[in-house]
């Protein structure tokens, strides 16, 4: 049974380790990653922010970060779900999870930053609800980022 829980330190290494794993298969890690990585709590616990695991027994097989973007707004980021458990519906759940905890939170939207390369991604986003938006000047953190999408709660 996979259960989606909340940041715990002792699976902090996994959250990164699986992200880089991802970008690292499709992309390259970027200066801001390496800030990311180098000390998550810091960048997005600390901010009010929120990571959460996917978990089969103890194992980490998924995870991914809310961090705050706005007054009522979240990024969800840095989500990665280990490649053996990919196309198992494990990356709806975390999203499922992170719309539920932002609701819960009453936040109004959720925004994300993805590549037009993530045929499927950007799918699964839409199934979702999530809209491609037009970028705001300046905002492009990610070089690797050229799609910009939004769900309004």
């Amino acid at each position: 049974m996979i259960q989606i829980i909340p940041y715990q330190k002792k699976y902090l290494e996994a959250f990164s380790s699986l992200n880089l794993a991802w970008i690292e298969g499709y992309f390259w890690v970027e200066n801001k990653d390496k800030e990311v990585f180098s000390d998550p709590e810091k960048y997005i616990i600390q901010t009010g922010g929120e990571i959460f695991f996917a978990l089969e027994k103890d194992l980490v097989i998924g995870t991914c970060a809310l961090i705050p973007a706005a007054e009522n707004s979240m990024e969800l980021g840095k989500m990665a779900v280990n490649e053996k458990y990919q196309n198992k519906g494990i990356g709806r759940r975390i999203i499922e999870h992170c719309i539920l905890w932002c609701k819960e939170k009453e936040k109004e939207e959720i925004e994300l930053i993805t590549s037009s390369k993530l045929a499927q991604a950007i799918h699964l986003y839409e199934k979702m609800g999530f809209r491609i938006v037009p970028f705001n000047d300046g905002e492009l953190v990610y070089e690797r980022g050229d799609v910009k999408m939004k769900l309004e709660l």
